[in-house]
C-alpha cells in the first residue's frame, strides 16, 4: 500500500501574531502556490485512505466463517491501520450473527432434549458456550468474547427460564392430580367410616370408641374440604361444577354408609327396605309402618327408621341427591333383595356388596372357593368349570377377569386348575391346536389377574401367600414364552412343570455343559449361561432376558427319555438353534419404544410386526393408529362442522411412538400406548384419556375392511357393466356443463375409476380423487342415490318383511330359520330370484341389463345381503325389551316417556300409532298432550299407569319395532346406497342409533350425523374410516349436559347423556364405528347400576 506523509495542518500556533504586515503581491502568489501543493497532497491522501478502508471492509465481508465441511472456523484479516477499526467491527458482527443463528438452533435442540430438566439444559448450554469461548481464545480472538457472551447468554437464559416454568407447571399439575386422587379416596372412605360409626352407635361399643370414630369422620371431611379449597382457582385445580360434584359425593357416600349398615341388619326383607324408602322421602314414620316394625320384631327397628328420617336435615340434600338415594333404596327393596342374593351367592350378600366397593377379602377355604364358584356361575349364566372356562367368549371372559381382580381367592374350578403341578395333563384328550388354545388361555388369565399395580409403581402379587408355588411355576412359563413367543406355549408348560425340585439340581444340570462350551470344571452354572450368550448373536442388552431360557433349555438336554437315554446338545447346534430363536423373536421397528433403553427404533422384542408378519397387515396397523391419532388429536370441527387441523399434529414414527404393554409377550392380543417420541410420556386424547391401541380392535377393523373391499369391488364392477354408452355420454355432458364443484365431487365419488372417458371428464372439471382429509371433509358432496348390486337385494328383503303382517317374535317362534344367518334362511333365495328375474330397462336413469345382473349378482351376494339384514335386526332387537306401561326413560335433555320396546312417545308416528288398540292410541295421545304441557315426567307416568295400566301388548310392540327398523333400513338404503356396501358391523351401529335416537341429526347429535353422512358419501377408504370413527367419538364425548352440540370445536372431558344412560349400548356402538374408548364404566359398576335401574320401576 502506498504511504503518504501527512502535511502539518494550520493552527493558531503557526499563524502570524501581533504584527499587521502589509500584504504584497509576491507574498500572495507564494502563499497561493504553497496552498495549491498542500491541496494536491491532501486530495491524494484522502483518496488513498478511502481506498484502503474500502479494501479492508470488503475483506471483512468476504472472509470465510464456515469451512468446506460447513464447520465453524476463525480467520484474521490483514487490515491496514486506517481500515482496521471498521473492518474489525464488521467481522465481529458477522461472527456474532452466525454464532447467534447456530446457538439458537443448538439451544432449541437442547430444549427438546431437556424439556423439564433445567439443570440438564443449563449444564449443556454452559458447555456449548464454554467451547466457543475457548475457541476464541485459542485463535487469538479474545476481543470477540464480550459481544458473543452478551448476545448468547440472553438466548440461553430465555430457554432456561421457559424450561423452569414448564417444570413448575408440570409439578403443579402432578401435585393437583395427586390431591384429586386423595380426595376421591377419602370420599370413598366416608362410606366405611359412617358404616362403622353407625355400627358402634347401635352396638355395645364404648362411648370412647364412638367418639373416636366420630372424630375420624370429621377429620376426614375437614381434610377433603381443605384439599378442595387448596385447588380452587388454580390452573390445574377444580372448577365450581367439579367442586359441587365432589361435595355431592361426600353426602352420597356418607349416606350410603349409614343406609347400608341399617339394611345389612336384615338385607332380605324387602318390605322393611321399602318402608325405609318411604320414610326417607317423607321424613316421618306412619302408624302402619310402626306397627309392621313392632309386629315383625324386625332387626331394623324404630331407632333405625328415625335415623333415616333425620338424614335430610343432617346432610341438606339437593334434589338430585334425594332422587339418587331414593332410587338406591328402591333398588335394595323388593326384587333387589332376591337379585342381590343371586349376585352374591359366592359367599354372602354383604360380602359381595363389599367386593363391589373394592373391599372383598376372603379366606382361602374350600367353602369360600365353592361359594365363589357358584356365585360366578350365576353371574355368567352357566356353571364355571374347566370346559366352560376354556370355551369362554371374550365378553364373558372379561367379566370373569373383572370379578377375579376384586377377590383374594380363585373360584374352586380355577383353583384346582392352577394348583395342579402338571396342568397340561388335564388337556391330554384335546387335539394339538385345542391344547395350545387351552394352554394360552390358562397363561393369559393368570397374567391378567395375578398381579396388581404396586403402591409405588411396578407390579405386586394379588395372592402373595395363597399361591406361591403357582407364581413360581407360571413365572417359569412366562420366562420361556417371553423368549420363544406364544407359539411355544406348550413347550413352556412342559419345561416349567418338569423342572427339578431344587435350584441346585438345576445348576448341576447346567454345569454339566461346561466342557461342551470350552469351560473348565470349576465353572458355575452362571458362567456356562454367560458363555453361551456371549457366543450367540443375541445383543448384550437382551442377555438378562434370555438367561432363564438358556438355563431351561440346557436342563432339557439332561432329562432322560422314557427309554432311559439322555439326549445332550451339541455346541454348534445349540448356538445355531438359539440364534434362530432370537431372530424369530425380534423385528426391525422404527415406531415401537424399546423396553430396553427406552428408545424408539432399532431391533425390538415388542414390535407390532411380531403380531403382523404380513407387510400389508403392518401397513394397515400403522394406518389404523394414525387414524386414531387423527380422530383423537389432530383434527377438530368448528360449529359449522368443518374440519380444522390442531396446532400440534401427532404423526406415528415422527413425534409419537408406541409403548408396548408389559403383558404383551405370550398373549394373543397386544396392547400399545401412544407416547411422545422424546419424553416417552403418554399422549392424551382431546377427551383427556390415554390412547391405547389393542390389536384385537385392529384385527376386527381389518376384518371389516376386507369385507368392505370385497363388496366395493363387486359394486364397482356391477356399475361399470351396467353403464351403457348412452348413459356414459349423458354423464359426460352433465359433467361438462355443470358449474357446481359440489356436483362434480359427488359424481366423482360415485363414478371415478369405472370408465376412462368418465375419469377424464371429471379430472378436466377439477375433480381430485386424492383430495386430503380436510378438503374431503369440508366439501359438501352431493350424490345421486344410485343403487348398487347390494342395495337392489336389500330393497327386496325389506319389501318381503314389510308385506307380511307378522312380527319378528312370531317369525322366531313359528319359522325360526327366517331369523338366522346362513343358507338355512330362505330369504336369500327370495332375494336371488327377485333380482335375477327383474325386468331389464325398468330404471329411468340407467338401463340394468340382464347380462350385468347375471354376471355380478350371484348366490353369495344374495346370502351376504340376507345375512346383513338379519344381523342388523337381531343386534338392535337384543337391546330392546318390552314394557306395556308408561315409564320415565333417560335423564336431562333426553328424558321422556317411553313404552313398549323403548318407543319414545314424543316421536311415535301416525302409522305406528295405528298399530295400537283404541285404548293404546288414547293413552299415547294423552302422554303427548301432557308432555307438550310440560308436566313432570314422573307424574305423567304415574297418571297414565293409574288410568290405563298396560296399554300396549307384546305383539303390538313387536309390530311397531319391526316397522321402525324397516323404515330406518329403507331410508338408509334409499338415501345412502353405500350403506349396503359397508361392513355389517357399521350397518348395525347406524341402525341402532337411528332406532334409539331417530334417523338424521335428532337428539342433538348434529356432529355425529355430519360425520356419518361424510362417511357414507366418501370413496377414499381411509377418509371413510376417519369419519366413521369420528362419529363414534361424538357418541361418547363433546357435549355438555344441556346441549349435545359441539362447543367451539373443542372436545370436553364430559360425556354425552346417552353414553351415561346406556353405556354398554353406546360404547359398543362407538366400537363398531372403529372408535374404541378407555372410559367405559367397569362391568361391576354397570351391573350394579343396571340392577338399580331395573328395580326402580
Amino acid at each position: 500500500m502506498v504511504q503518504f506523509i501527512k502535511s502539518k495542518q494550520t493552527t493558531f500556533v503557526n499563524k502570524p501574531v501581533g504584527i499587521n504586515r502589509v500584504d504584497t503581491g509576491a507574498e500572495q502568489l507564494g502563499n497561493s502556490i504553497a496552498n495549491f501543493g498542500k491541496t494536491l497532497q491532501n486530495i491524494a491522501w484522502s483518496e488513498a485512505k478511502r481506498d484502503a478502508i474500502a479494501t479492508d471492509i470488503e475483506s471483512a465481508k468476504t472472509l470465510p466463517i464456515l469451512d468446506k465441511d460447513n464447520n465453524f472456523t476463525f480467520e484474521k484479516g490483514n487490515f491496514s491501520k486506517v481500515g482496521q477499526a471498521k473492518a474489525q467491527e464488521i467481522l465481529e458482527a458477522r461472527y456474532a450473527n452466525k454464532l447467534m443463528n447456530l446457538a439458537k438452533s443448538k439451544f432449541a435442540t437442547l430444549h427438546s432434549a431437556y424439556p423439564l430438566d433445567k439443570d440438564g439444559f443449563d449444564n449443556a448450554a454452559k458447555e456449548y458456550i464454554r467451547g466457543h469461548v475457548d475457541s476464541f481464545k485459542k485463535n487469538g480472538m479474545d476481543s470477540f468474547i464480550p459481544a458473543f457472551l452478551d448476545k448468547i447468554q440472553g438466548q440461553a437464559t430465555y430457554h432456561s427460564n421457559k424450561i423452569l416454568n414448564d417444570k413448575l407447571d408440570e409439578d403443579e399439575r402432578i401435585a393437583a392430580e395427586d390431591i384429586k386422587i386423595n380426595i376421591a379416596d377419602e370420599i370413598r372412605t366416608l362410606e366405611g367410616l359412617n358404616y362403622n360409626f353407625r355400627n358402634v352407635q347401635s352396638g355395645p361399643m364404648s362411648a370412647e370408641e364412638s367418639a373416636d370414630l366420630f372424630e375420624d369422620i370429621k377429620e376426614t371431611e375437614k381434610y377433603i374440604l381443605d384439599s378442595i379449597n387448596s385447588l380452587k382457582g388454580k390452573k390445574h385445580g377444580l372448577k365450581a361444577p367439579a367442586i359441587n360434584d365432589l361435595k355431592r359425593q361426600m353426602r352420597i357416600y356418607s349416606t350410603q354408609g349409614i343406609i347400608n349398615q341399617i339394611i345389612d341388619k336384615n338385607p332380605s326383607d324387602d318390605k322393611i327396605i321399602k318402608i325405609m324408602e318411604n320414610v326417607f322421602q317423607t321424613g316421618k314414620i306412619t302408624p302402619v309402618q310402626e306397627s309392621y316394625v313392632r309386629f315383625s320384631r324386625n332387626k331394623i327397628d324404630l331407632q333405625d327408621l328415625n335415623k333415616i328420617a333425620s338424614l335430610k336435615n343432617e346432610f341438606n340434600y339437593t334434589y338430585s341427591d334425594r332422587d339418587y338415594i331414593t332410587r338406591y333404596l328402591s333398588n335394595r327393596s323388593g326384587d333387589a333383595a332376591a337379585e342381590n342374593v343371586d349376585l352374591a351367592n359366592f359367599i354372602t350378600a354383604n360380602e359381595f356388596a363389599s367386593s363391589i366397593r373394592g373391599q372383598g377379602l376372603h379366606q382361602n377355604t374350600d367353602k369360600n372357593r365353592e361359594g365363589y364358584n357358584k356365585g360366578i356361575s350365576n353371574i355368567l349364566g352357566f356353571e364355571l368349570n374347566l370346559d366352560s372356562f376354556l370355551s369362554l367368549e371374550k365378553p364373558m371372559y372379561e367379566k370373569l377377569i373383572a370379578y377375579s381382580k376384586r377377590s383374594t381367592i380363585l373360584p374352586e374350578s380355577l383353583h384346582n386348575l392352577y394348583k395342579n403341578t402338571r396342568p397340561m395333563g388335564l388337556f391330554s384328550g384335546l387335539k394339538l391346536p385345542d391344547k395350545k388354545k387351552a394352554a394360552a388361555k390358562m397363561y393369559d388369565f393368570w397374567q391378567q389377574i395375578a398381579y396388581k399395580q404396586g403402591l409405588f409403581g411396578g407390579r405386586t402379587a394379588r395372592f402373595p401367600d395363597t399361591y406361591k408355588e403357582v407364581y413360581k411355576r407360571m413365572d417359569h412359563v412366562k420366562s420361556i414364552v417371553d423368549v420363544m413367543g406364544e407359539k411355544s406355549i406348550l413347550d413352556a408348560f412342559d419345561i416349567a412343570t418338569a423342572l427339578p425340585e431344587t435350584n441346585e439340581k438345576m445348576n448341576d444340570a447346567v454345569r454339566s455343559y461346561a466342557d461342551t462350551f470350552d469351560l473348565d470344571s470349576t465353572a458355575s452354572a452362571n458362567d456356562v449361561v454367560k458363555k453361551v450368550l456371549d457366543e450367540s448373536d443375541i445383543p448384550p442388552e437382551f442377555h438378562s432376558e434370555y438367561k432363564p431360557y438358556v438355563r431351561y433349555k440346557l436342563f432339557t438336554g439332561t432329562v432322560k427319555l422314557a427309554n432311559g437315554k439322555e439326549v445332550r446338545f451339541d455346541k454348534s447346534q445349540f448356538i445355531s438353534a438359539l440364534n434362530k430363536t432370537y431372530q424369530n423373536t425380534v423385528e426391525q421397528d422404527d415406531i415401537t419404544i424399546s423396553l430396553y433403553g427406552n428408545k424408539m427404533g432399532g431391533v425390538s422384542r415388542d414390535s407390532y410386526k411380531l403380531h403382523y408378519k404380513d407387510f400389508n397387515q403392518q401397513r394397515f396397523f400403522e394406518t389404523y393408529v394414525q387414524n386414531v391419532l387423527d380422530v383423537d388429536n389432530n383434527y377438530v370441527e368448528n360449529e359449522a362442522g368443518d374440519l380444522k387441523s390442531n396446532q400440534t399434529q401427532y404423526v406415528l414414527g415422527d413425534n409419537v411412538g408406541l409403548l408396548p404393554d408389559y403383558r404383551n409377550r405370550g398373549g394373543k392380543d397386544k396392547i400399545f400406548t401412544v407416547v411422545d417420541s422424546v419424553t416417552k410420556q403418554p399422549v392424551l386424547s382431546q377427551a383427556g384419556t390415554f390412547i391405547h391401541i389393542n390389536t384385537a380392535d385392529v384385527d376386527k377393523e381389518m376384518m371389516m375392511n376386507n369385507e368392505l373391499f370385497k363388496k366395493e369391488v363387486l359394486a364397482k364392477d356391477y356399475k361399470s357393466t351396467t353403464l351403457t354408452d348412452e348413459n356414459k355420454q349423458t354423464l359426460i355432458n352433465r359433467i361438462k356443463v355443470s358449474p357446481n364443484i359440489m356436483e362434480i365431487n359427488g359424481l366423482g365419488q360415485q363414478y371415478y375409476g369405472i370408465n376412462p372417458d368418465l375419469d377424464k371428464a371429471l379430472l378436466d372439471k377439477g375433480y381430485n380423487p386424492n383430495m386430503n382429509l380436510i378438503n374431503s371433509s369440508n366439501t359438501t358432496v352431493t350424490q345421486d342415490a344410485d343403487e348398487n348390486i347390494f342395495s337392489k337385494g336389500a330393497k327386496y328383503i325389506i319389501d318381503f318383511f314389510r308385506s307380511n303382517d307378522i312380527s319378528i317374535q312370531e317369525l322366531q317362534d313359528n319359522i325360526p330359520d327366517m331369523t338366522v344367518t346362513g343358507t338355512k334362511n330362505p330369504a336369500w333365495t327370495y332375494i336371488y330370484d327377485r333380482v335375477i328375474n327383474e325386468p331389464s330397462g325398468e330404471k329411468k336413469d340407467f338401463q340394468i341389463t340382464q347380462e350385468a345382473v347375471e354376471k355380478h349378482f350371484d348366490e353369495e351376494v344374495a346370502i351376504d345381503t340376507a345375512n346383513d339384514f338379519i344381523r342388523n335386526l337381531n343386534y338392535v332387537r337384543k337391546f330392546e325389551g318390552y314394557d306395556g306401561t308408561a315409564y320415565v326413560d333417560g335423564d336431562g335433555k333426553n328424558a321422556t316417556i317411553s313404552f313398549g320396546a323403548g318407543f319414545n312417545a314424543r316421536f311415535i308416528t301416525d302409522d305406528e300409532l295405528a298399530l295400537l288398540s283404541p285404548k293404546g292410541q288414547e293413552a299415547v295421545k294423552k302422554i303427548q298432550a301432557l308432555l307438550n304441557d310440560g308436566m313432570d315426567l314422573e307424574r305423567i307416568a304415574k297418571a297414565i299407569d293409574t288410568e290405563y295400566g298396560v296399554f300396549i301388548t307384546k305383539e303390538e310392540s313387536e309390530k311397531i319395532f319391526k316397522k321402525k327398523m324397516l323404515d330406518n333400513y329403507e331410508m338408509f338404503v334409499d338415501k345412502y346406497p353405500m350403506f349396503t356396501v359397508i361392513s355389517a358391523d357399521k350397518q348395525m351401529a347406524l341402525l341402532d342409533h337411528a332406532y334409539q335416537m331417530g334417523f338424521g341429526p335428532k337428539g342433538g347429535f348434529v356432529n355425529y350425523w355430519r360425520n356419518v353422512e361424510k362417511a357414507l358419501t366418501e370413496s377414499n377408504p381411509q377418509h371413510r374410516a376417519f369419519f366413521f370413527a369420528r362419529a363414534g367419538a361424538h357418541l361418547l364425548y363433546n357435549y355438555t349436559t344441556d346441549d349435545q352440540n359441539i362447543i367451539d370445536g373443542q372436545y370436553l372431558t364430559g360425556k354425552t347423556l346417552l353414553s351415561q344412560q346406556t353405556p354398554d349400548r353406546t360404547y359398543d356402538r362407538a366400537a363398531l364405528f372403529g372408535y374404541n374408548a378407555d372410559t367405559k364404566p367397569s362391568f361391576l359398576y354397570r351391573k350394579t347400576r343396571d340392577l338399580m335401574k331395573s328395580l326402580l320401576k
